[in-house]
């Protein structure tokens, strides 16, 4: 036994540095490639080519390919190369104006670095900068494509059969020109072959100015587009705004399924003003929104000005633990799919001043609004505050589960804390704390309840909630976190624990947070059983 305990710590000592630098985000597992790894030094005297290093700058007068495989400072390569060894360095400089195609595989011990030599002094790609190869970081650079290469396409994109890229510390803006030229796209719209995009990382990105957010269609300028056959993508500590479309819209289309794009992990960004969306999600499964911080949606001729949301089939689609305010509508479920049929889970977020231009509209407002009725939805641990409406089911809804969440001041314009139009028999409203001066007002299939009392004897539902006001730690500085001493909800209902059970089993992690109710962690493995005892006597004793 002591034994196999030292044989794992070394394990541990080994496999740490891999994620040394790695920041958690509450519930995305830790990426594989792209986090920690240093591109090599360049030479210390650099006057000569040096087999390893590419140096690329077209704007130096000496800048030649001809007899100038790899370039230096003093005689720069015009081209970046597009057949580039593992564990190579190509140091990119002044502005690129023609497009870039990288077709190289780097290893996990030996990536191919493609970068600026530092974001300050970062080099800018006018066209398009395809990568199509393996275990590539592209860091320090900045993507302004001109209207020259056309409408609508990204500025920076990762095709089918390319894995282990990672893109960090970079600015990534349209084209200037009202085009909705400009951004990134992971996986192809209309590829139709058997090869993936896997395992991308963007992270520390700033992501701005796609499309024109005053024309009257839907222009679809997007941040960040997910589609294709795309799985194991993260997409984190970024920021994005000012597009005319979504921060970042992921979809594979009802013809691939959405078994074509899973397991995208979207964390910690902050994404605001754009003309759609913050983020959105279509036809995809194993997709996790965590610790976003989204605002600033309005309703326009292409969107209703939700913060963000899902439809069509969306399958193990996750909001946990983000922050979502100042929008018309807050985190929404619209347009059913016939197609197949998943779960939705809204766990841990924190929604406040979410108010419509249709405050009357049940089917417009909501700081969540349900209106699909072929998925599973759970609202479990959410702090609504000071919004049009709580919680909105306009539509019939499949299994509802709404239990443990926080609801404060909601309804002072549209009348009531929450509204379920058409409610299921198998719907869960309990544990929940609904506060409102002078009295709740609870819409439940067109029936009027004014305290949870009355909920209880008419409905049987919530007999444990509470109308008593929670004490929030600095509600002016927008801090709805519960103070010490305040009353809380009852996290101890089997379908929470069964919820945090799942996620863990999905993704390898924990869904809680400090203070959250703790999802338990699988039993540890069992050591061999003990070996059978032998030279068994049996001895009869007689009275």
């Amino acid at each position: 036994m002591f034994g196999r305990f030292l044989i794992k710590i070394a394990v541990l000592l080994v496999a740490l540095p891999a994620f040394a630098d790695w920041s958690p985000i509450q519930g995305i597992p830790e990426p594989s490639f792209g986090v920690n790894e240093v591109a090599p030094p360049v030479p210390d005297s650099w006057n000569s080519q040096v087999a390893g290093f590419y140096y690329v700058d077209p704007t130096h007068p000496n800048a030649t390919d001809s007899n100038n495989s790899n370039g230096y400072p003093d005689r720069p390569r015009v081209r970046v190369p597009s057949s580039i060894p593992a564990g190579a360095v190509v140091e990119v400089h002044g502005t690129i104006s023609r497009r870039v195609t990288v077709n190289s595989s780097g290893t996990a011990d030996k990536p191919i670095f493609i970068r600026g030599e530092s974001y300050e002094k970062r080099p800018t790609f006018q066209y398009y900068l395809y990568l199509e190869g393996s275990y590539i970081i592209v860091e320090n650079i900045k993507t302004q494509p001109t209207s020259s290469q056309g409408n609508g396409s990204s500025g920076l994109k990762i095709k089918e059969g390319a894995h282990h890229i990672a893109v960090r510390d970079a600015e990534i803006s349209g084209s200037g020109n009202n085009y909705k030229t400009g951004g990134i796209g992971i996986g192809s719209w209309g590829y139709s072959g058997s090869e993936t995009v896997d395992n991308v990382l963007l992270n520390r990105l700033d992501i701005h100015d796609i499309g024109d957010m005053t024309v009257n269609f839907d222009q679809d300028g997007h941040g960040v587009t997910v589609s294709g056959n795309s799985q194991n993508i993260w997409i984190v500590n970024s920021s994005m705004q000012r597009f005319s479309g979504d921060g970042v819209q992921i979809e594979a289309q009802h013809k691939r399924g959405a078994d074509s794009i899973h397991h995208v992990f979207i964390g910690n960004n902050t994404i605001s003003n754009n003309k759609q969306t913050a983020l959105w999600v279509k036809h995809a499964r194993d997709v996790v929104f965590s610790s976003n911080h989204m605002y600033g949606m309005r309703r326009s001729d292409s969107s209703n000005g939700p913060c963000a949301g899902y439809q069509y089939s969306a399958l193990n689609v996750w909001f946990i633990h983000n922050r979502v305010h100042d929008c018309e509508q807050g985190i929404v479920g619209v347009s059913g799919d016939s197609g197949e049929q998943g779960s939705v889970y809204h766990v841990n977020n924190t929604i406040y001043d979410i108010h419509s231009s249709m405050p009357n509209n049940p089917h417009q407002s909501g700081g969540i609004m349900l209106r699909m009725s072929n998925v599973d939805q759970y609202v479990i641990g959410n702090t609504i505050v000071g919004s049009d409406v709580a919680i909105s089911a306009p539509i019939r809804s499949g299994n509802l589960k709404v239990i443990g969440n926080v609801l404060v001041d909601n309804g002072k314009e549209f009348g009531s804390d929450v509204y379920f139009e058409r409610i299921v028999d198998n719907m869960v409203f309990d544990n929940n704390i609904v506060y409102r001066n002078p009295n709740i007002r609870l819409n439940w299939n067109g029936t009027i309840y004014n305290s949870l009392a009355a909920l209880y004897n008419g409905k049987s539902q919530c007999g444990n909630c509470t109308e008593e006001a929670p004490t929030f730690v600095n509600p002016g500085a927008e801090n709805f976190s519960l103070a010490a001493g305040s009353i809380a909800p009852d996290m101890n209902h089997p379908v929470i624990q069964e919820v945090y059970n799942r996620y863990y089993e999905l993704y390898g992690v924990p869904l809680a947070g400090e203070g959250e109710v703790p999802a338990p962690m699988p039993a540890p493995a069992t050591s061999s059983p003990p070996e059978a005892p032998s030279n068994i006597s049996i001895q009869f004793l007689g009275n």
